[in-house]
């Protein structure tokens, strides 16, 4: 509207100024210019609805893909919700589980510790009876040798009159050492003195120890006379024999005076 207006005023004033060639020139120019505007108007209307038509257009898709990727989303967490619940139900049942084990363990354990009690009672039993028994058979065991050793020492020593007991060495400030056995006997006219200790089984190391409690404790009490020690035992180790050869002590198994057929015995065990 404002165009007209203005083409109305400037033809107005054209014959005024322009001849009437110029005038339809300026005329015809001035439409060029206005059909110029025109187009170049609707061309950027027709790429600014072109512009805005794609960019509707990626918006939709945007809003597509945006409604897609939120639909996914949905379903990843729903699985994950899914997947959690899931877990926590398998949780819930491995500790149920555990607890279960754990109360099983727990019992198993008292019982297993009651158990324990009752064999370790019986164990006591055991050792008190097995140390009663073993004080028994070796106070038997004294009471055979006694009775056995002072013939064998006569048949093959030449050790009579030897009759066997046990005896405590006073040693003075009230302290004494025991015995297995001792005894006094005659050897070609000379009085001898016997010392025997008897054992179930017999080692290097007890040897030594019986050596150094004869020998440094008893011996000297009996200063002055002829002294024969002797170790008798149901079992006799090769060492004990050894140490009895090296420190010059009589160390025969029991089966030999039990049974004199059996031989002579030299110092230290062998026959």
């Amino acid at each position: 509207m404002s165009m007209a207006l203005t083409r109305q005023k400037m033809e107005g004033k054209f014959p005024g100024i322009f001849s009437p060639n110029q005038s339809a020139r300026l005329e015809e120019m001035v439409d060029e210019v206005k059909a110029e505007g025109i187009e170049r108007d609707n061309n950027i209307r027709d790429e600014l609805k072109e512009e805005l038509t794609a960019l509707t257009k990626e918006m939709r898709q945007g809003r597509v893909a945006l409604t897609n990727d939120t639909r996914d989303l949905k379903k990843e967490l729903t699985a994950l919700t899914k997947e959690t619940r899931q877990l926590a139900r398998h949780t819930d049942e491995g500790l149920a589980e555990l607890a279960e084990a754990q109360r099983h363990t727990d019992d198993e354990l008292a019982e297993l510790s009651r158990n324990v009690g009752i064999l370790t009672k019986n164990m006591i039993g055991l050792q008190q009876a097995v140390g009663a028994l073993s004080n028994r058979f070796g106070f038997d065991l004294e009471e055979f040798v006694a009775a056995l050793l002072s013939p064998y020492l006569e048949r093959y020593y030449g050790i009579s009159n030897l009759t066997l007991e046990q005896r405590y060495f006073d040693l003075g400030k009230r302290v004494s050492e025991e015995v297995d056995l001792v005894g006094e006997g005659e050897r070609e006219g000379s009085l001898v003195t016997v010392i025997a200790e008897c054992k179930t089984t017999l080692k290097g190391s007890e040897m030594r120890r019986l050596v150094r409690k004869l020998k440094e404790r008893v011996v000297p009490d009996l200063e002055g006379k002829e002294v024969v020690l002797v170790a008798v035992a149901m079992n006799v180790h090769p060492t004990a024999e050894e140490v009895g050869r090296e420190e010059g002590v009589l160390v025969v198994p029991y089966s030999y005076i039990n049974r004199p057929e059996l031989g002579k015995r030299e110092i230290g065990g062998r026959k």
